[in-house]
């Protein structure tokens, strides 16, 4: 987008319908993708689910990703497991974030 355009408009997308634009590309290379935020946000949760004897194994999965397209499995991979642990702990989201479904990601068209 450019300024004085117009406005951006905002869209929310499930995380489970997010395709790579560029599966292939490599995290290093694209510093506008804040994949070390969002590894490591993923990482932190995977951690509080999985027991910790997988501590180890967790963390070295997280170092081996190297491109989009493992970033974007590993993220839609841990969502799942961390769903399953608030459906199993009986956790139940506020009525404000279960007014929009499932996890989102805000995109810029």
């Amino acid at each position: 987008m450019t300024l004085g355009t117009g406005h951006a408009r905002k869209t929310k997308t499930p995380l489970m319908s997010v395709v790579a634009r560029t599966p292939e590309a490599v995290l290093t290379d694209t510093p506008e993708f804040n994949s070390t935020t969002l590894i490591a946000s993923a990482v932190a949760q995977h951690l509080q689910v999985a027991p910790p004897s997988e501590r180890q194994a967790i963390l070295a999965h997280a170092q081996s990703l190297k491109t989009h397209a493992e970033a974007l499995a590993y993220l839609k991979e841990v969502y799942t497991l961390v769903r399953a642990a608030r459906v199993k702990a009986g956790v139940t989201r506020s009525a404000a974030v279960r007014a929009h479904a499932g996890v989102t990601v805000t995109r810029e068209h």
